[in-house]
């Protein structure tokens, strides 16, 4: 689980620069990628937020939980910018982050996994951010 939350977390890092649409857009990309690229971190780490204090010690559910607050921060953050700077329409930013978890279950499911390619991640990107646009 750390090891699939350290990778997506390695993924987010170049998100920083940029106008929020560019942000908003490589979050959205390199999280969708990498739940092709790795499937389970989709059910780990997006998916069972619900259940994690069942199956995980406590300090790995504080460790997880952090991670995830950490996620939903940054579009939170990217969210509020792109509103303030009139590119994004006024939209919820907790929305926003669970278009993002829907994007990536939608593309780690068994059905479209062996399938997902740069095409079906470009989709993703593109239906997130016309969702968002002023």
């Amino acid at each position: 689980i750390k090891e699939a939350t350290d990778e997506l977390a390695a993924s987010l890092e170049p998100t920083g620069a940029g106008s929020p649409s560019e942000r908003l857009a490589a979050v959205v990309r390199a999280t969708v990628a990498e739940a092709a690229r790795v499937p389970d971190i989709t059910a780990v780490f997006l998916q069972e937020r619900r259940w994690l204090e069942r199956h995980l010690s406590a300090a790995d559910c504080r460790e997880i939980r952090a991670r995830q607050e950490s996620f939903r921060a940054r579009i939170d953050d990217i969210i509020r910018a792109g509103i303030a700077d009139n590119e994004f329409v006024a939209i919820d930013p907790v929305l926003v982050a669970e278009m993002v978890v829907a994007a990536a279950t939608w593309i780690s499911s068994p059905q479209r996994h062996a399938e997902a390619d740069g095409d079906m991640i470009d989709r993703c990107v593109e239906t997130i951010m016309r969702a968002v646009r002023a």
